[in-house]
């Protein structure tokens, strides 16, 4: 597993505010801000009285990437301490680590990758600004977006609308839904699962749909992305006292753990799109009877598979197998209590092999293999 892009933040006290005010002039506010409070540049609102900042949420972005891997930088105001604000940070360190665009994600935590990515981040901030230096890997984490990054030419559209139909993880709903893509989000936005085509992603942005070396970098590449932030850090927190890792608060090097990045890729992916392969329902019969176990569950397992391809979705034929009925009025395949439902979804389809969304009848293969690479799959 990888980590495609990591947002870190420190805090700029009035005096880290005056230092850096004497080199910086690419923050501007954005123009409600400017219609608001009247102030254009950072400076304007520095040397604004204090009774005229109290108060203020002021945000300023950056119009300049200062490197390769930097991707936006911005200063959000602390309205809690006069003339405070957090420096905050988007990082692509893949890109920082080559110091060129690329799509791909960073994977391999040795220390000698960390420690380049840390030097290529320590003179962009000194180009950036005179501010004391600071670790990259002291700087604390607001988002980090954990990622497995998968070829498969020829199939990439595919396994997308086959995700599609997947199942939604308890607490996540659906976000944005296209052709070439899949998003979902918890309520409170602190966890999104992103599947989609790289490079179909890059030709949407004005800019990256023009670079070639990219868009073939692209091709053929799917991705599984799982963006934490919030809540979720303070989840991953506790994953790390479990596992009885170094712990160092928010810092962002607590969460360049390459053991951590998989159990909570392979959670999301599991409890999602699930690990076994994909079957036409004629194929997944023919499995079934090659198979032992009780004729009873086989059959329930097959009427299962039928009622998610009628009702669209694994989660619609779920809500069907509860209500007894589809949305459409008409009677479920199959139905019953929770754990006979627990029994199906966790039980006889993992032990057949079969993932409960099918292929379409006119799919031109009967199987295709479930997407996650074996040797990045959870043990069993």
């Amino acid at each position: 597993m990888n980590i495609h892009t990591v947002e870190i933040s420190r805090p700029l006290g009035p005096r880290l505010m005056r230092i850096f005010c004497r080199t910086q002039r690419l923050f501007q506010f954005s123009p409600s801000e400017q219609h608001n409070y009247a102030w254009k540049s950072l400076s304007d609102y520095m040397y604004a009285p204090a009774s005229a900042r109290a108060g203020a949420h002021a945000v300023l972005s950056s119009p300049m990437y200062p490197a390769p891997g930097i991707q936006k930088v911005t200063l959000l105001h602390n309205p809690s301490l006069p003339g405070s604000f957090y420096l905050v940070v988007v990082v692509n360190l893949e890109s920082l680590f080559r110091q060129d665009m690329t799509v791909e994600s960073f994977g391999s935590f040795t220390q000698e990758r960390l420690e380049r990515c840390c030097c290529a981040f320590d003179r962009v901030m000194a180009s950036f600004s005179d501010l004391p230096s600071k670790s990259l890997l002291e700087w604390s984490t607001r988002r980090v977006d954990y990622a497995v990054d998968v070829r498969l030419p020829g199939l990439v559209s595919t396994y997308v609308s086959l995700m599609q139909h997947a199942r939604f993880p308890r607490g996540l709903m659906r976000h944005e839904v296209y052709e070439d893509s899949f998003y979902l989000r918890s309520k409170e936005g602190d966890v999104r699962l992103n599947f989609y085509d790289k490079k179909a992603q890059l030709l949407k942005d004005k800019d990256l749909c023009r670079n070639d070396r990219l868009l073939r970098e692209a091709q053929d590449l799917l991705r599984f992305e799982v963006q934490c932030q919030g809540r979720k850090l303070l989840h991953i927190h506790s994953l790390i006292r479990e596992q009885g890792l170094p712990y160092h608060g928010m810092k962002l090097r607590i969460f360049l753990n390459e053991s951590i990045a998989n159990q909570i890729v392979q959670d999301y992916f599991g409890r999602s799109v699930g690990y076994e392969d994909y079957h036409t329902i004629s194929s997944a019969k023919q499995l079934l009877r090659m198979q032992q176990g009780r004729c009873e569950s086989k059959d329930r397992s097959l009427a299962f598979l039928r009622q998610v391809a009628y009702a669209g979705s694994v989660d619609a034929g779920i809500e069907a197998f509860r209500q007894g009925v589809f949305a459409d009025g008409s009677n479920a395949f199959v139905c019953g209590p929770t754990s006979s439902l627990q029994n199906l979804l966790h039980g006889y389809l993992p032990r057949y092999g079969l993932n409960p969304v099918c292929l379409p009848p006119d799919y031109p293969a009967n199987t295709l293999p479930n997407p996650m690479p074996r040797h990045l799959r959870p043990e069993r």
